[in-house]
Parts: structure tokens; C-alpha cells; sequence
């Protein structure tokens, strides 16, 4: 007889509990895709805040402002490498992004002449200055947000004059977050 009463038991929980619960989910994945959003190059637009990083060695700060149309219209760089720092401007000329319409795309960010933050780092910025970063992108969060992946190669230009590929390349990631009131 107790054996009876807890298969009853369950039954019940299954079909009170787990029953609804997997409705909601499946509601909840076909709303998703019956809403998903289709990606544009406007769908970044305004100022962003950006960190990246590979591995240990090198970190940099970046603010900048994208148009919401290809191309990115100002910003700045704050690169450490190793215990070196230099400031970059970013050159408007030679800087774009492309978004397709998943969201996935590429950003390419052309810098100025590098600024030492002393003069331990003239020969590093003096490398920096007319350089270009390459990315691939992913934007998130209806364009709050966009992740950033190095790619091969990442640098080019600048004192970069090797073709092909870097191992270190492909550890080169980070993400922008979209400024409040940008």
C-alpha cells in the first residue's frame, strides 16, 4: 500500500510541477526565437568603454565612439605592455566596424602616434604609432554590449611587419560596454 501511495505521489508532482515548468520553457525559447533580432552596423552607435587583454602581459583601455554606420568617429587607447605604457589616439581615418545581421562582424582600429607615458617607452610607442588592431565582434544586449576577439593577424602596419600568423594572436579578447548617456 505505501508503494502505491508514493507512485501516486509522483505522478501527481510530475504532472502538477514538472509539466508546467517545461511548458514555460518552451514558451520561453520560441518567444526568443520568434523575437530575435536582426544586426545591422547601427546597431553600435555612440561611446563605449573597452578592456582587452592577452594572457598576462599586455591590457589596454579604450574609449570609443562608434557612428552607427561603419565607421568609428574618435577615441583613445591606453596600452600596457609589460609595465609599459603608452596612449594612442585612435585615427577615425582607417577605423570601421561591419555588423551582419546575426550580430557577429569585424572592427578594425587604426592608431595615431603613441604617446609614451615616460621615456622608457618611446621604442614600444614609436611601434604603435600607425598601427592597426583586428577583431571579430559579437554584439550583445541589443548593442549595450559587444565582445571582442583578436584576429589573425591582429597587428598590422606600424613596426608590425611580419605576415601570418602569431600564436598570441588568438588570446587577444575583451568586450566594449556602451557609456551611459553614449
Amino acid at each position: 500500500m505505501r508503494r502505491g501511495l508514493m507512485r501516486e505521489r509522483a505522478a501527481k508532482f510530475r504532472s502538477l510541477v514538472i509539466a508546467p515548468v517545461l511548458a514555460l520553457a518552451v514558451t520561453t525559447c520560441m518567444w526568443g526565437v520568434a523575437n530575435a533580432r536582426e544586426f545591422s552596423d547601427n546597431a553600435i552607435r555612440g561611446g563605449y568603454g573597452c578592456l582587452t587583454t592577452e594572457i598576462d602581459v599586455e591590457g589596454q583601455l579604450s574609449q570609443l565612439v562608434f557612428d552607427g554606420k561603419g565607421k568609428i568617429t574618435s577615441g583613445d587607447k591606453l596600452i600596457n605592455f609589460e609595465g609599459e605604457v603608452c596612449t594612442v589616439p585612435v585615427d577615425p581615418v582607417g577605423s570601421s566596424y561591419t555588423v551582419n545581421p546575426d550580430g557577429t562582424g569585424t572592427l578594425t582600429i587604426h592608431l595615431a602616434t603613441a604617446i609614451p607615458a615616460d621615456g622608457d617607452e618611446k621604442v614600444l610607442c614609436a611601434f604603435l604609432s600607425g598601427a592597426s588592431e583586428h577583431f571579430a565582434i559579437v554584439v550583445e544586449s541589443g548593442g549595450k554590449r559587444v565582445d571582442l576577439n583578436a584576429l589573425d593577424p591582429f597587428w598590422s602596419g606600424g613596426g608590425f611587419t611580419t605576415a601570418g600568423t602569431d600564436e598570441n594572436d588568438f588570446v587577444q579578447s575583451g568586450a566594449c560596454n556602451r557609456q551611459v548617456g553614449g
